[in-house]
């Protein structure tokens, strides 16, 4: 995942001009103490911030991958159980189908 494209999706729906953690406005930005952090103008250079965002960019991360968890191994000999039992259906079916019998 590119952390780049999470703190860009983030900071969309924040508002531009003002830093979305320490409330910094447009007007006070200087470029030389205060600059933007980002290209959408809602959070500023300051290292609270820059953590805050960071923290916040993690946390998404975390959400977006809670649902990728490995499969454990009692569910993985579940599926496998799973594709025999249809497997074999299949079989029979087609084996009864040859011998003019109704499945």
């Amino acid at each position: 995942m590119n952390r780049d494209a999470i703190a860009a999706a983030l900071a969309r729906s924040w508002p531009r001009g003002v830093c979305h953690f320490c409330e910094l406005r447009d007007e006070q930005v200087d470029g030389d103490r205060h600059r933007w952090l980002n290209e959408q103008q809602n959070v500023c250079s300051a290292t609270g911030c820059v953590i805050q965002m960071r923290n916040a960019v993690d946390r998404a991360m975390a959400l977006q991958q809670r649902g990728r968890r490995k499969l454990t191994p009692p569910e993985v000999h579940e599926l496998k159980m799973q594709k025999i039992r249809k497997r074999r259906q299949k079989y029979r079916a087609k084996q009864a189908q040859r011998k003019g019998r109704a499945a």
